[in-house]
């Protein structure tokens, strides 16, 4: 939902990554949750944050998508 929303704006960028932060708070074995906050980071360049997220959704999901996302992080 969030992932082209507002990135460049701090305040919406807060927003999206504590929703998303909650979701997983309640559901820490959906890998959506990981793999969407995991591109919001990557839309707004914070790699290493991004890269860790779709790791943990990659784990959980064993997703080529997310592997093809992943060997693509520069």
């Amino acid at each position: 939902i969030y992932q082209n929303v507002g990135i460049n704006n701090p305040q919406i960028l807060s927003l999206v990554e504590s929703n998303y932060k909650k979701a997983i708070e309640l559901d820490p074995t959906n890998y959506n949750y990981y793999l969407n906050l995991g591109l919001v980071y990557l839309s707004a360049n914070k790699k290493d944050l991004a890269k860790k997220l779709l790791q943990t959704a990659y784990n959980l999901s064993s997703s080529s998508y997310i592997l093809e996302i992943l060997n693509n992080i520069k």
